[in-house]
C-alpha cells in the first residue's frame, strides 16, 4: 500500500482542505494570513470579505482567489521581520515541514494574534519514521512537525490545542492567546531530537486528537 493509501485509510473523513474550508466558513476572519502558499488551493478558501495575507518564497498559485489578497514573495523570517505586526484573526502554517521552523513561526504568529485569533498548523499527525523524518524526502513527507503539538501541549498550559484527525496528515487548532507568550527553550529542547517511536503507541493523547466530523471539533473551535 502507497503511503498516500495508507494515510487516507488510517484517517478517514474529510480531508484538510474541506475542514479548513469549514473553519472560514464558521470563523468568517476578517484578515487571515497564511504560511506556504504553494499552490493556493489552500490560500483560494478565504472568502469574499476577508483580507487574506500569503507568504511563499516561490509561490505558484493554479487556483482562482475568492478574498482580497496579497501574496509576499519572501520566507516566513523576512515576512515577520518587516510586517507592522497588525493583527489576523486566523493563521495558517503550512510552510517548512521541520520542528525549529513551525515554532519560529508558531512564536512571530503568535505576536499577530488577539485574545479572539486562531493558529492552525497542518501536518501534524505522522504517518511512519520514514515519512516523518526531518529531511526532505520526495513523496508523502510531513516532517517532523507533529512535535509542535506535545511542545504546546507542555509549554503552553494557557492555550487550548487540539488536532483534528484529517486526511492525510492532521490539522491542529489553536487559540486562547493573550495570557503569555513564547516557547520555553527548554522544552524545545527536549522534543528536537524526539523520535517517532515515542509518538507512535501514543498519538491521541500526545496529539490531542479529535475526531474528524464537525460535530467533534466544532464546539472545540467556538468555545
Amino acid at each position: 500500500m502507497q503511503d498516500w493509501e495508507r494515510a487516507y485509510q488510517e484517517l478517514p473523513g474529510e480531508a484538510y482542505l474541506q475542514v479548513l474550508e469549514k473553519i472560514h466558513a464558521t470563523l468568517k476572519p476578517k484578515t487571515y494570513l497564511e504560511i506556504g502558499v504553494q499552490y493556493g488551493f489552500s490560500f483560494s478558501l478565504a472568502r469574499p470579505g476577508t483580507f487574506a495575507v500569503g507568504v511563499d518564497p516561490h509561490p505558484c498559485i493554479q487556483t482562482d482567489l475568492q478574498a482580497w489578497s496579497r501574496v509576499y514573495r519572501q520566507t516566513s523570517e523576512a515576512f515577520f521581520i518587516s510586517y507592522p505586526g497588525d493583527p489576523f484573526d486566523l493563521i495558517f502554517i503550512d510552510g517548512l515541514h521541520q520542528y525549529e521552523a513551525v515554532v519560529d513561526d508558531f512564536c512571530n504568529a503568535e505576536q499577530c494574534c488577539t485574545s479572539k485569533s486562531v493558529i492552525l498548523i497542518h501536518d501534524t499527525i505522522p504517518l511512519s519514521a520514514e515519512t516523518s523524518k526531518k529531511d526532505f524526502s520526495p513523496g508523502f513527507w510531513t516532517g517532523d512537525v507533529w512535535k509542535i503539538v506535545p511542545t504546546l501541549l507542555q509549554a503552553r498550559p494557557d492555550l487550548a490545542v487540539f488536532t483534528i484527525a484529517c486526511p492525510p496528515s492532521g490539522l491542529t487548532v489553536i487559540k486562547g492567546f493573550g495570557k503569555q507568550e513564547g516557547i520555553c527553550p527548554q522544552v524545545i529542547e527536549q522534543f528536537r531530537n524526539q523520535a517517532y517511536a515515542w509518538v507512535a503507541p501514543q498519538k491521541k493523547s500526545a496529539l490531542n486528537l479529535v475526531e474528524n466530523k464537525p460535530e467533534a471539533w466544532m464546539p472545540f473551535l467556538l468555545k
